[in-house]
């Protein structure tokens, strides 16, 4: 499967994102001459997340800096988590025995966390074998003891959160509480339980998730596939699918329209001054990326057209 799919790629002279890599280091490695061109461009060169490299960038990082060898790496193996992905820990761990004359500077001051939480930390990594060893402290002294809950499921975990909020919130009502998570589709659980026992709550940074668009119409048609007859069907349902429907027509009509707009005598290019009251195309290139006017739709998709 595998050698058709490179045969595919190669007959429509394209590369895919790995490619990207690995054509290039391959070329590096195979065309002398253009490695040195690039080497001897680029003066300095500096990677950020060096833990979280895989081996094709450790050879195209070692190509480019090979002549002048002014390379500054950041990174830090305890946060090491790509190695599902080609994650090769080995790349900062050996980076003093690639490049002897480097100078190593550990930033081991944290401005965010209190003591407490680094010395936990600390703690549980301190337990890794494949490590660089450091020390981290703070200025910032206090604070609560950390408390460890491991439960069985979301379920479980999304009920110790809200009974740990509500603890908080009765022993000081202007308490603000935050919750964090690593993935959006962490949320749900946790806001369904919030919503339960009827604890306020705000997503900052993202949409909660009864509010989501593909959230709510999958809602709206599994309320009309559960009714029997069309005449019970709420308002607000019929009225949101109805909406849709009317968004993608507007929209395959839109793309037709499009494609048949005539092109400017200026730019060369679809004119805008098709539609009533734009300018043309050279000045604005609104050519083919704008929507039309109201006036330019037809009359029953004018209502959906913002």
């Amino acid at each position: 499967m595998y050698a058709f799919y490179a045969k595919a790629l190669k007959d429509s002279n394209a590369l895919d994102f790995d490619d990207l890599l690995l054509k290039t280091v391959d070329l590096f490695e195979r065309a002398e001459s253009v490695r040195t061109k690039y080497a001897s461009q680029f003066r300095f060169v500096m990677v950020d997340e060096y833990q979280d490299t895989n081996r094709p960038q450790y050879l195209l990082i070692c190509h480019l800096a090979s002549m002048h060898r002014n390379l500054c790496v950041v990174g830090d193996p305890d946060q090491s988590i790509y190695k599902w992905r080609g994650a090769d820990l080995r790349n900062i761990l050996d980076f003093e025995a690639d490049f002897p004359e480097a100078r190593i500077v550990k930033l081991e001051r944290n401005y965010r966390s209190t003591q407490i939480i680094l010395d936990a930390a600390s703690a549980v990594i301190s337990q890794n074998l494949n490590r660089k060893d450091k020390h981290l402290w703070t200025d910032r002294r206090g604070g609560d003891r950390i408390v460890y809950f491991r439960g069985g499921d979301e379920l479980e975990e999304a009920d110790f959160i809200t009974r740990t909020a509500r603890a908080a919130l009765a022993d000081d009502v202007e308490a603000t509480v935050a919750v964090l998570y690593r993935i959006n589709a962490q949320s749900r659980a946790i806001e369904d339980a919030l919503m339960r026992e009827g604890v306020m709550y705000k997503v900052v940074g993202g949409v909660r998730f009864y509010e989501r668009r593909e959230v709510k119409d999958a809602l709206a048609y599994m309320r009309l596939s559960s009714i029997r007859t069309t005449t019970s069907v709420s308002a607000a349902s019929s009225t949101r699918l109805h909406e849709a429907s009317a968004r993608a027509s507007w929209r395959r009509w839109w793309r037709s329209r499009r494609s048949r707009a005539p092109i400017c005598r200026c730019c060369r290019r679809g004119c805008s001054r098709r539609w009533p009251g734009t300018r043309c195309g050279r000045a604005s290139f609104a050519a083919s990326k704008t929507a039309p006017s109201r006036r330019a739709l037809p009359r029953r998709w004018r209502s959906f057209a913002i």
